[in-house]
């Protein structure tokens, strides 16, 4: 089996090297009968970030990391994209790369999001257990506020098998994936993988205030509103009350 993950990387350096460490420790011990993993990874200032301020280039020394993984075999592919761009086209430079390589499966893998061995070893079993599934979703620890406090609702579509509908063939829509036959995401069979088997960390809405407050606008800026906001008043993140009395839900946290 070849695998290959796919990132897009801006201002995160915070979770960068947990991202990629286990992830570097199985391709170089071949473990749960992986026989290779490759890694695309595009830096790119998306647009709505541009339109707030922020700098084309990270800030934070993430494109040296970068280069460093590169150049140490952590990953493979390093994409710098020197003008604002478009979440879609840095997911689909990406995934062209690790098309090319032939694998099996890519995996969807996000800067801020941390798999451990045990959870790319039970999703490995579980996708080789289901083979007639075209996409499966994983339910993250959506850590929230700080690295104690969690939701279950993050659960996104982030593996996808190479040899359904003819092969995968672009991204259309953040993580919604289109195949070579025309269907999409919401037209094949989905599934989630049990999170008994399979947790990893989301540390997107947990971190330094810098980066929280760059996210809540970029919600609000792409989405129209956001289910977090930035309170400059106590200087913290906090739910937006306006956004679940809108989608009518209240949001359930957890404490490890």
């Amino acid at each position: 089996m070849k695998i290959g993950t796919i990132s897009t990387c801006y201002e995160t350096n915070e979770t960068l090297g947990k991202c990629f460490l286990d992830w570097h420790y199985l391709r170089y011990n071949k473990l749960f009968g992986i026989e290779n993993v490759y890694s695309s990874v595009c830096h790119g200032c998306f647009e709505e970030t541009a339109k707030l301020g922020y700098p084309i280039k990270s800030q934070d020394k993430k494109i040296e990391t970068q280069n460093d993984f590169k150049d140490c075999h952590i990953i493979d592919d390093l994409t710098v994209f020197e003008e604002p761009v478009t979440e879609i086209k840095c997911w689909n430079t990406c995934l062209n790369y690790v098309l090319s390589k032939n694998v099996d499966y890519v995996i969807l893998l996000a800067a801020d999001e941390i798999w451990s061995l045990k959870d790319i070893e039970n999703a490995v079993k579980f996708i080789q257990k289901n083979e007639y599934i075209d996409i499966f979703h994983a339910q993250f620890k959506n850590l929230i506020f700080d690295y104690h406090t969690y939701s279950l609702d993050f659960i996104v579509p982030r593996i996808f098998p190479t040899n359904k509908h003819g092969g995968l063939f672009r991204f259309y829509q953040d993580d919604l994936i289109q195949f070579i036959d025309k269907k999409k995401n919401f037209e094949v069979s989905n599934l989630t993988i049990p999170r008994s088997l399979c947790f990893p960390r989301h540390e997107s809405w947990a971190g330094s205030p810098e980066k929280l407050k760059r996210k809540a606008a970029f919600g609000v800026l792409r989405y129209g509103m956001a289910s977090y906001i930035w309170d400059e008043k106590e200087n913290k993140l906090k739910f937006n009350p306006e956004y679940y009395s809108k989608v009518k839900l209240q949001p359930e946290l957890y404490h490890d």
